[in-house]
């Protein structure tokens, strides 16, 4: 897998206002601050192998925080998104009362009678529904404790919303690779029908898991249009077996120049893109 860490010069000019954005999971943190004057994106960072644990220490978060300067930056908003394959998502249509929404959960998770999470639902206007997850109590009252305006996010949730604005096709799946989690979107006659999140051990889980999505809803491989996100290389060992695979490959590149400080020249914006979407929440 690749790892991230680009952080522009841009960022050092300390009268400017920033929103943190983070997609997170058991022992992987990624993310980027983005200047809200504009929007641009000027750093993005993963920082991987994380203690086993580390969202529920306040002071493990304290040092991860302040080592990666996310405490003296004039941060304005922080958008953080829990990957985790524990969700369950909910039509509007199906009223869910504040009491029910532990049962909701139950349906995917354990983890809501754990007194370590939270219940937390997101919208979802493309596919007008709700979005159940369990997020850590600690990180959130880490979060509300630094930051004027905390938002919690499932991490499928921006990939939802965002990824018909740059992929043309009606029908297709998107995958996207985050460390050891495969997230996936499939998109059939112009409408989002299922969205997943895996957890990845080798490049064969990958494909297994692609086919599996494509064999559900009756796509051919010969026809399918799959887009990678992530942290893939066009010149990896995995990109070589699902290629063998799957013919209509592509990546995620349509991300707007403008988007990206100059640190990210060069990069290939399939790299950026779950949490760029996350950013344009």
């Amino acid at each position: 897998m690749i790892g991230l860490n680009y952080i522009s010069q841009e960022i050092n000019t300390s009268s400017e206002y920033f929103k943190l954005s983070s997609i997170f999971s058991e022992d992987n943190l990624v993310f980027a601050l983005s200047r809200l004057s504009d929007n641009r994106i000027l750093s993005v960072v993963e920082l991987s192998y994380l203690n086993e644990g580390y969202y529920f220490d306040s002071d493990y978060l304290h040092d991860l925080f302040e080592k990666n300067n996310l405490l003296t930056l004039n941060i304005m908003k922080a958008d953080f998104a829990h990957l985790t394959g524990e969700f369950s998502i909910i039509p509007n249509e199906i009223e869910v009362e504040s009491t029910q929404e532990k049962v909701v959960l139950d349906l995917v998770s354990s983890k809501q009678y754990s007194d370590e999470y939270e219940v937390f639902y997101s919208l979802l206007p493309t596919i007008s529904s709700k979005n159940y997850f369990p997020f850590p109590k600690a990180l959130y009252q880490f979060l509300k404790a630094k930051y004027q305006n905390v938002r919690c996010f499932h991490a499928n949730d921006s990939l939802i919303e965002k990824s018909k604005k740059f992929i043309i096709d009606d029908s297709f799946i998107l995958v996207n690779l985050n460390n050891q989690n495969l997230q996936t979107v499939v998109s059939i006659g112009n409408k989002i029908v299922q969205t997943n999140a895996y957890n990845i051990k080798s490049k064969e889980d990958v494909l297994y898991y692609i086919l599996l999505n494509l064999k559900n809803h009756g796509i051919p491989t010969n026809i399918a249009n799959v887009y990678i996100s992530g942290r893939l290389s066009e010149d990896s060992d995995m990109h070589k077996l699902l290629y063998g695979y799957i013919k209509k490959l592509k990546y995620v590149n349509n991300i707007p120049r403008l988007n990206f400080a100059n640190v990210f020249l060069g990069k290939p914006k399939h790299l950026f893109f779950d949490i760029f979407t996350l950013c344009e929440l």
